[in-house]
């Protein structure tokens, strides 16, 4: 089970509140759910480009919200 299967089967609002998982955590499940709608219309390349614009980031930083939800 990859961490977004993990993260997304669990309900991330009473954890984050109590300080148990972090926002950052609960802000790229975010960011990888984007990708993933990106993903769908668009070839990866493009799709990682268009999250990075609509959040403002890096391609770089999209990258590791990605590899760090597929491990």
């Amino acid at each position: 089970m990859v961490r977004y299967e993990l993260l997304k089967s669990t309900n991330l609002m009473p954890l984050v509140a109590t300080g148990i998982v972090s926002i950052n955590i609960a802000t790229w499940l975010q960011i990888y759910e984007t990708y993933l709608g990106e993903l769908k219309e668009n070839v990866k390349v493009v799709s990682i480009q268009s999250t990075a614009d609509y959040y403002n980031l890096s391609i770089q930083t999209i990258y590791k919200v990605i590899n760090f939800m597929e491990n």
